[in-house]
């Protein structure tokens, strides 16, 4: 347990290739540099993740019996050595487009076998080949105009391969480390068939590498995983950013590391861009959900200082009290919890953000950017909380 005797969560948002701002964060926090922890090195007891967050959540999770700023440090070597293809590398640790001609010409997919492209080359031929067919048989026997029948059957997915975070995932983390950890930890997709989100955790010993792969599947550019017959897809879809979950759990400090802007700092551009719409599309749904578990906090939190001092209750009157009264009845019976909780907020800055196509940029010098970027957030930002039993919700997360 930390040192203030509270339990501490670490909440790890999904975001892609944003997933490296986590890290620098993780390095201050687990490393004791960040007067968030009061310069103590953060010791988590409960870790919740989705998509790229569930990944480094799992792995975080796997090496903390070496300590936190030696699990801290083996993630980051894994993002600039593996995941964001360092030297030596072919392609990223994420995935590989098929029939990739840069794959002949890049001196490291040759070695140890010069014979990779090529192989690559005929076991992608054979696969888009089988899918031409399969898809063709599907459009002949389905009905309606020829035009929307060759829509329906467009599936950009069947041009990506996902082999690299599969391996990834088995390569790195020991999953009989995780499931042995005193440390609960939980990663969450999302049901392709119903949209409800799926938990996989370490307690109930669910959390495997399908699972971690299910939560990262982004729907229309990764298949859906299979776990135990049923398909996943990402579970940002459902509940990007786990942080009721961490405080059903008995959190009473939560971390939260969140790869989205502020919305104000994505520029509305003119003349419009698909690309920058559908970004502000997806921030606007990631946030609104995280903004709304905040402030369900905050409001709580407010409701236990009046219940302590009535008379600085909203306006300090009756009804005032009464409505606090019920709110936190509504609380305790959802969560089983009666206690403040301290929040902090980690975001990245406009500085770094690449807007939709950061979400696929695994490259060892953006990766290493938004790793600094985390880490100096973390070191030089105020040790006051986002919302605490003291201090209300910054601007950002009150809804207008």
């Amino acid at each position: 347990m930390s040192a203030d005797g509270r339990k501490h969560a670490i909440i790890l948002s999904g975001g892609g290739g944003y997933g490296a701002y986590e890290v620098g964060v993780l390095k201050a926090l687990l490393g004791g540099k960040s007067p968030v922890t009061d310069f103590q090195p953060l010791v988590p007891e409960i870790v919740t993740g989705t998509s790229v967050g569930a990944y480094n959540a799992t792995f975080l999770v796997a090496r903390l019996g070496k300590g936190g700023a030696q699990a801290a440090q083996d993630l980051e070597q894994v993002w600039l050595e593996r995941i964001s293809g360092g030297p030596g590398t072919c392609g990223n640790g994420v995935f590989r487009v098929r029939l990739d001609p840069g794959e002949y010409v890049q001196p490291s997919c040759y070695v140890p076998d010069p014979l990779r492209p090529l192989r690559a080359t005929v076991q992608d031929t054979a696969y888009l080949a089988a899918q031409l067919i399969m898809r063709t048989v599907s459009a002949l026997r389905s009905q309606g105009p020829l035009l929307r029948r060759a829509i329906d059957e467009i599936d950009i997915s069947a041009a990506i391969d996902t082999a690299p975070y599969d391996d990834l995932i088995r390569e790195t983390i020991d999953f009989d480390v995780v499931g042995r950890s005193p440390v609960a930890l939980s990663v969450f997709a999302t049901a392709w068939k119903t949209g409800a989100p799926k938990r996989f955790d370490n307690v109930s010993g669910t959390l495997t590498a399908q699972a971690v792969q299910a939560s990262a599947s982004i729907p229309g550019l990764f298949p859906p995983t299979v776990v135990d017959g049923e398909a996943y897809v990402d579970g940002g879809l459902s509940i990007n950013t786990p942080l009721a979950p961490a405080i059903a759990a008995g959190a009473e400090v939560v971390h939260v590391i969140f790869l989205d802007p502020r919305m104000s700092d994505i520029a509305i551009r003119v003349p419009l861009s698909t690309a920058t719409e559908l970004y502000r599309m997806v921030a606007i749904m990631f946030a609104n959900e995280t903004r709304a578990q905040l402030v369900a906090i905050d409001r709580v939190n407010r409701g236990l200082r009046a219940l302590a001092n009535p008379a600085q209750a909203d306006g300090g009157s009756f009804a005032a009290l009464l409505q606090t009264l019920d709110l936190i009845r509504k609380h305790v019976a959802r969560t089983k919890t009666y206690r403040p909780i301290e929040v902090h907020v980690y975001r990245p800055s406009p500085d770094v953000i690449q807007g939709l196509a950061g979400f696929l940029w695994f490259e060892r010098s953006f990766a290493q950017k938004l790793i600094d970027a985390g880490y100096n957030d973390a070191v030089q930002r105020s040790a006051q909380p986002a919302t605490s039993a003291t201090i209300s919700l910054g601007s950002a997360f009150v809804p207008s």
